[in-house]
């Protein structure tokens, strides 16, 4: 009777103590909001049409910490990284921008970059490097941040699944490098950014648990083509049908509605890098 009384009785707190714990993991996940107003926010998805994550307006918000002059330069001396793209936007750039009607579509998108993927951070012109996030439905948040040289090929590496994370492997990729110049400022870089994203419950990992979920549904991956020569242009078939676009290296899961990014004219990019007319 009493074994019963205490098992009856175990049962009861049972409940209680997982609603504590799972309230406990609640409280861990939470981040808090930038900074950034509800405006910037609405203007944003109104003119790129996509969702932004959260970590894009975090990042905003420190690099107006480390450069309020110029939050876009903020990592330029550092680590010769532009922010670019959506934060365009955030500065204002666009409102001065020669052309009333910019495609922000094209802004910032290189030759080889498929529709799912958008430009955040432009690195060394000569390699053409740039990061950005990496769509598999377009409605959807970003599955993770990638990056690539549009000189060296179509191959899209990921950097983690924000962009604290990817900026993170790139600086360290910097620091570890042979004669590295500025080390003491890329120590205070890192220590901020390490420091930010524990605040922010964000993962540095390279490769997240939910990225190596989508990487085993992935269908196929699509072979790559060496990457043009300078002045090389598309044939006449590929301007023609833009579906003939070179290969590039992109994954889809099988679970993505792929038709949603069908690919159109307006999704076309130069030969050559960005296109010139969408620089602010």
């Amino acid at each position: 009777m009493t074994g019963r009384a205490k098992r009856k009785l175990k049962s009861i707190q049972e409940p209680g103590k997982r609603e504590a714990k799972k309230a406990r993991c609640d409280d861990v996940k939470a981040t808090p909001p930038s900074a950034v107003s509800p405006q910037q926010r609405e203007e944003t998805l109104q003119l790129c049409k996509l969702h932004m994550p959260e970590d894009l307006y975090h990042f905003w918000d420190l690099c107006k910490e480390l450069c309020p002059e110029n939050p876009c330069g903020a990592l330029k001396d550092t680590l010769g990284l532009q922010l670019v793209g959506p934060f365009d936007i955030l500065a204002g750039a666009h409102r001065n921008c020669k052309n009333p009607s910019p495609n922000f579509h094209l802004h910032w998108r290189y030759f080889y970059d498929p529709p799912e993927f958008q430009t955040i951070l432009r690195g060394s012109e000569e390699s053409q490097h740039h990061i950005g996030y990496y769509r598999d439905i377009p409605d959807s948040l970003p599955a993770f941040v990638g990056e690539n040289e549009a000189k060296s090929g179509c191959t899209i590496t990921q950097m983690g699944d924000n962009v604290f994370a990817a900026v993170l492997i790139f600086l360290m990729r910097k620091k570890n490098k042979k004669g590295s110049q500025k080390t003491g400022d890329l120590k205070i870089l890192e220590a901020k950014l390490r420091e930010r994203s524990e605040t922010l419950n964000l993962s540095l990992e390279q490769k997240t648990k939910e990225m190596k979920q989508r990487d085993k549904k992935l269908l196929s991956k699509r072979s790559a083509r060496p990457s043009p020569t300078p002045g090389m242009t598309r044939s006449a078939s590929e301007r023609s049908n833009p579906s003939r676009r070179s290969s590039r290296l992109f994954s889809l899961p099988m679970t993505s509605v792929t038709t949603a990014w069908a690919m159109s004219s307006e999704w076309t990019s130069s030969p050559l890098g960005p296109i010139t007319s969408t620089r602010w």
